[in-house]
């Protein structure tokens, strides 16, 4: 329950903690506070608030943001193979960094700190770009980064962002009612199925270290040292990995993640799960490439991209001719049939019920999972004791394409 001296600037289960209505308070009295889910949520200090309603007019949940319809979809990777390797998904993201550092202008990512807080910043110049690979699976927050690109599209500087559609949109609400000129701005969101606060995950590796004895100094979400298609979670001390779990292997963090249990209380409410999207052009995965038009290629480290907007399009051409990227047209149905995020906000399950109820009670992260996701961590032991993940390998490098997919069906109830 919110202290009487403060309100929330959006509902209690509206607010993405984009940033937006904190970066343009001119009196600086717009703050987060968790609620019992450890949800950010903005709110305003009544004692200080002039009511100049600027937080009412910039936030992009009280506000219509109108997007764009995907106009075309590539399958795409980086040329450079160590880019793609080391990268979440075929290294699309990286190379827009790195086209921008090339070009001379801002770029925005994010970044873990020494304590785990996960954040954007905005920098610019060559060999800076890299700080920003690999996929954060985290709510970050945006701090001053808004800010901070208005004042260098203001210098008429080129600006590349990229984040969650709710980040993107509340920075063009912010640009908009700030009267700032977009033009040299590319954004780029990325297909999102929620994410977890950022306490969390801090409570989750100080469990982690002091079960090991050790201090966490870097943290991986999708260690390329193990092939980042097998989305193993690592931490690291003095450059030596101490922990390491892929999704199946029962971390609990990865299983809050990806089965949609620990999200956001927003997340499951989500106005930017469907196909009219915030950016300039969009990234995901790219599960279904083939499903439609066969190609010699599966979705292993390979990025799917959407174009939503002329300048995104343009984008993409003149990287794919600087060879920045290789990347070929596939029909938008490989990506609108398999994506569900692009059509639906991730469903609250029974396990979140759990997980919600167990974390009142206990506020313990570890503990409200164990309880929560007890018959997905007994199914995960079951599939690796069967060897099933082995099977589907088979599976993918000789069944017939149609064969294949009956059988990964199958597969998929067992």
């Amino acid at each position: 329950m919110l202290d009487h001296e403060y309100k929330l600037v959006c509902g209690e289960n509206e607010c993405t903690a984009c940033g937006a209505c904190i970066q343009i308070c001119p009196k600086e009295c717009i703050t987060y506070q968790a609620n019992n889910h450890e949800t950010l949520r903005a709110v305003i200090n009544n004692k200080d608030c002039i009511g100049c309603n600027l937080c009412k007019k910039v936030c992009p949940q009280l506000n219509v943001i109108e997007g764009n319809k995907s106009k075309e979809c590539y399958a795409g990777w980086s040329n450079d193979n160590k880019i793609k390797l080391n990268s979440a998904s075929g290294g699309i993201a990286t190379e827009l960094y790195k086209y921008y550092a090339d070009i001379k202008g801002y770029y925005a990512g994010v970044l873990v700190d020494e304590s785990m807080q996960v954040s954007y910043k905005l920098v610019s110049g060559k060999e800076k770009y890299n700080i920003f690979q690999n996929s954060k699976y985290v709510h970050s927050d945006t701090k001053d980064v808004f800010k901070n690109i208005a004042e260098v599209l203001k210098r008429d500087n080129k600006v590349l962002f990229i984040g969650l559609p709710c980040q993107v949109a509340g920075l063009q609400r912010y640009l908009q009612v700030k009267k700032i000129d977009d033009t040299q701005l590319m954004t780029v969101d990325l297909v999102c199925h929620g994410t977890t606060p950022n306490k969390f995950l801090i409570e989750h590796i100080k469990f982690i270290e002091q079960k090991k004895n050790k201090n966490a100094q870097e943290l991986r979400f999708r260690d390329p040292n193990y092939g980042t298609q097998y989305f193993v979670f690592s931490l690291y001390e003095n450059n030596r990995v101490f922990y390491h779990k892929r999704v199946n292997r029962n971390d609990y963090y990865q299983i809050g993640y990806h089965s949609g249990i620990s999200y956001r209380d927003n997340c499951y409410t989500c106005k930017y799960a469907t196909n009219t999207r915030m950016g300039d052009m969009s990234l995901a995965d790219f599960s279904g490439v083939g499903s439609i038009d066969p190609c010699s290629y599966t979705g292993r480290n390979v990025s799917c991209i959407l174009i939503n907007t002329d300048k995104g399009k343009e984008l993409i051409a003149n990287m794919k001719a600087d060879d920045y990227i290789y990347c070929e047209s596939r029909p938008i149905e490989e990506e609108l049939n398999t994506e569900g995020q692009l059509h639906r906000p991730t469903a609250v399950t029974n396990e979140r019920k759990i997980f919600l109820h167990s974390y009142e009670l206990q506020k313990s992260f570890e503990l409200a999972m164990k309880e929560a996701g007890k018959k997905i961590c007994i199914k995960n032991e079951l599939k690796y004791f069967l060897c099933i993940e082995k099977i589907k390998n088979v599976i993918s490098c000789y069944m017939p394409s149609n064969v294949k997919k009956l059988i990964k069906r199958m597969l998929k109830r067992a």
